[in-house]
C-alpha cells in the first residue's frame, strides 16, 4: 500500500469518528436539535465506509491494473521516486488539514449560511474550476441549505462570534 493510500486511509478513519463523536455529543439536546447532526454524521459514517472499503479493497486487489502504465503515480511521484513522493503527499495532508481548520474557523466566526458556500467556492477557485462551476456550487449548497435544513427542518444555526461582536 503507497503513502498515499495509508493516508487516505487515516483521513477516512478520522473523518468517520468524527461522525461518531457528533451522534454522541448531542444525545442530550433535544430531538429537534439532533436532526441536523444526526442526518450529517450518518452521511459521514456511509461515505467514510464507503471510502475506506475502496482503500481496503485496492490494496488487497491493486489499482485495478492502473500499475502497468507508464503514468500510474502510487504517491504523488513516481515509483523511485523516494522522500520527494513522501513530501509531496505530507504536504497534501496539511494542505487538507489547513483547508478543514479554515473552514471550521469561518464557520465560528462567521456562521454556516456564509463559511460552507464560501469555503466551496474558494476551494474549487483553488483548484482551478471554473468560476462558473464554483459559483454555481456555492450558490447551489447554499440554496440546498437554505430551503431542506432552514425552511423544512427548523434548523438553528448558532449565532456567529463576529456577528455576535458587531451586535448583528
Amino acid at each position: 500500500m503507497t503513502s498515499s493510500r495509508i493516508i487516505d486511509l487515516v483521513l477516512t478513519i478520522f473523518f468517520g469518528i468524527l461522525g461518531v463523536i457528533a451522534i454522541f455529543m448531542v444525545g442530550e439536546f433535544p430531538f429537534r436539535d439532533q436532526l441536523f447532526p444526526w442526518v450529517a454524521s450518518i452521511m459521514i459514517l456511509l461515505f467514510a465506509f464507503v471510502a475506506g472499503t475502496s482503500i481496503i479493497r485496492s490494496f488487497f486487489l491493486g489499482p485495478a491494473g492502473d500499475h502497468d502504465r507508464d503514468d500510474y503515480r502510487p504517491s504523488e511521484g513516481r515509483p523511485g521516486d523516494g522522500i520527494h513522493g513522501v513530501q509531496k503527499d505530507i504536504k497534501l495532508v496539511l494542505r487538507i488539514f489547513g483547508f478543514i481548520f479554515l473552514l471550521v474557523l469561518m464557520v465560528f466566526l462567521i456562521g454556516h449560511m456564509i463559511a460552507i458556500p464560501a469555503f466551496i467556492f474558494l476551494y474549487m477557485v483553488l483548484n482551478r474550476e471554473p468560476f462558473w462551476i464554483a459559483g454555481v456550487s456555492a450558490a447551489g449548497f447554499w440554496g440546498f441549505t437554505w430551503v431542506v435544513l432552514i425552511k423544512l427542518m427548523n434548523v438553528a444555526f448558532p449565532i456567529p462570534y463576529a456577528f455576535d461582536w458587531l451586535g448583528l
